[in-house]
């Protein structure tokens, strides 16, 4: 009995590991083992004898049985997480510009208390302008993402 990719479903031939169409591993598949090796012939059968019952999808020996997934897996697969990836990248940006905003707010309020520490000064201004430069590299590279 053959053995099918279960991302392509195409047959897995011999002891291939990987599929020989898409790639996939299929070293962990198993050969399947059929219930009943005249199940085609069977479901022939009552459709010749009962043509107003619709058939039911089954798995009999023959058809890919790989191919059979989980109702909730399928849902899942229809959905598109477009959004979701939008979202992902506007709060990362957000949160990537928010660091250096609070940086530079940090550095004029260490800069603003140099009349109780002359270092202060000087430190506020080294975080200040950390902040500014990690600040515009951030602008410069979103700039040339939304370029190309």
């Amino acid at each position: 009995m053959t053995r099918f990719c279960p991302d392509c479903g195409a047959p897995v031939v011999g002891n291939n590991k990987f599929c020989k169409n898409c790639g996939c591993d299929v070293s962990h598949l198993i050969e399947p083992i059929p219930i009943n090796p005249n199940a085609a012939q069977v479901q022939q059968n009552f459709a010749a004898q009962n043509p107003n019952v619709a058939p039911a999808q089954q798995n009999f020996a023959g058809q890919n049985p790989n191919a059979v997934q989980n109702p909730y897996m399928a849902q899942m697969a229809q959905k598109d997480y477009t959004i979701w990836i939008i979202v992902g990248i506007i709060l990362s940006v957000i949160i990537a510009l928010i660091g250096p905003i609070v940086g530079m707010i940090i550095g004029a309020y260490v800069y603003s208390k140099k009349q109780f520490n002359p270092k202060n000064e000087t430190y506020g201004i080294i975080v200040m302008s950390v902040g500014l430069i990690i600040f515009v590299i951030e602008i410069l590279f979103i700039i040339l993402v939304l370029m190309y």
